[in-house]
């Protein structure tokens, strides 16, 4: 899909390039990865510079996600464990 660059605030940092992708779009993804979506002739010097100045941004969204991941811990279903099915 796209290219995996270094990490950032710990996150590895996706982007994606377009043709016709006029503008920067950044997005946390619930894996905790950043995606980066840009055009195709957009100078990594840019990328960083977007990066940086979306630091708080960021920052804030991947405490977010580490908040709720806590809240909301994988579910691992054991041998013989009773669960509810359709309410029963």
């Amino acid at each position: 899909m796209g290219k995996v660059l270094d990490s950032y605030l710990g996150a590895p940092v996706e982007i994606q390039r377009r043709a016709f992708q006029r503008r920067i779009a950044i997005m946390v993804k619930p894996n905790g990865t950043i995606k980066m979506v840009c055009g195709k002739t957009t100078s990594p010097k840019i990328l960083k510079a977007f990066l940086n100045e979306s630091h708080d941004w960021i920052e804030k969204n991947l405490n977010t996600l580490g908040e709720l991941r806590d809240q909301y811990p994988v579910k691992m279903y054991e041998q013989d464990e009773e669960f509810l099915y359709q309410g029963k």
